[in-house]
């Protein structure tokens, strides 16, 4: 296993223990935004592993393939982001 493996799995450990944490111990929004970093961990990994096999393969479809969950991972952190300010405006509001 490469160390970069190993550094990203430790992050996504690192990522679901935090939101384990914060969501057994009452705040559920936080876990909700953090549980949102194990995705997109995963994904940039998977977007910089296919763009290095890029580099040995001539199919780039493994390559859109990557930039795609890049795409998507970026999305849902913005959506996610909305969320919360919309939760903030609706709790201000009562």
């Amino acid at each position: 296993m490469k160390t970069s493996d190993l550094c990203i799995l430790v992050s996504v450990g690192v990522a679901f223990i935090t939101t384990a944490y914060l969501w057994f111990n009452g705040q559920k929004e936080e876990g909700l935004f953090t549980a949102t970093w194990i995705p997109s961990i995963l994904t940039f990994a998977i977007y910089f592993q296919t763009y290095y096999w890029k580099i040995k393969m001539e199919d780039p479809l493994i390559f859109f393939v990557g930039l795609f969950c890049f795409v998507l991972a970026i999305v849902g952190v913005v959506m996610t982001y909305l969320e919360f300010k919309n939760i903030e405006l609706k709790s201000k509001n009562k």
